[in-house]
């Protein structure tokens, strides 16, 4: 299902639905890709103002890149709850014998390492934005500020979001060498994004006195 072309109702609607999908990580992708189009928008209207020439350059490359982010967290507001879906089925395979115990066992190994990837690239494109997100605040137009406090806050909470579902898979997942890498890198992409956030609010808090 591409919950990424449904309407903003329709999306509800299957958030608050019983189903296991989509949950917190197509959330997490959906809030990420909320703050890039945020992003986008601040760039656009430095655009062309005569005041901020100097940035136009720099403006019009950070749109572009903000804007592959956006689709690519889309893709992954998608990808998210249908890699979970494997291990939904993974956990409803039979296990009345101990063959059966150890296959069930090995497939639900397989599929929630294979879920950690969307949250984890969720992770890692919103610490891409969160990083742009700084340029704008110092060089784009002052009139975007507001918007650009609620980018970073969506991001810091998506970032977290996406965390969660990192800590619930691997919560469940025995092999300790790839828990170890997936803990080290989303740690500090995630303190990546905490710290453009502070600094987010820092300065909103600065110009808005």
């Amino acid at each position: 299902m591409e919950y990424s072309k449904m309407t903003v109702r329709d999306f509800i609607r299957e958030l608050e639905s019983s189903s296991a999908t989509p949950g917190g990580g197509a959330a997490a992708a959906l809030g990420g890709a909320m703050a890039g189009s945020l992003c986008t928008m601040a760039a656009s209207v430095t655009l062309g103002r005569e005041a901020y020439r100097d940035a136009w350059t720099e403006m019009e490359s950070i749109a572009g890149e903000v804007r592959s982010y956006t689709a690519l967290l889309l893709e992954l507001m998608d990808e998210d709850p249908r890699v979970y879906g494997s291990v939904i089925q993974a956990t409803r395979m039979p296990k009345t014998t101990e063959v059966e115990k150890e296959v069930r066992e090995a497939c639900i190994q397989k599929a929630l390492k294979a879920a950690c990837h969307p949250p984890l690239e969720i992770l890692r494109t919103v610490a891409k934005i969160a990083r742009l997100l700084e340029s704008l605040l110092f060089k784009g137009n002052p009139n975007a500020l507001a918007d650009l406090g609620t980018a970073a806050e969506l991001l810091s909470s998506a970032s977290k979001a996406a965390a969660y579902s990192l800590e619930a898979n691997l919560k469940r997942i025995e092999d300790a060498s790839f828990k170890e890498e997936i803990l080290g890198e989303f740690c500090y992409e995630l303190s990546l994004v905490s710290g453009s956030a502070l600094l987010a609010e820092k300065e909103m808090t600065n110009r808005l006195e």
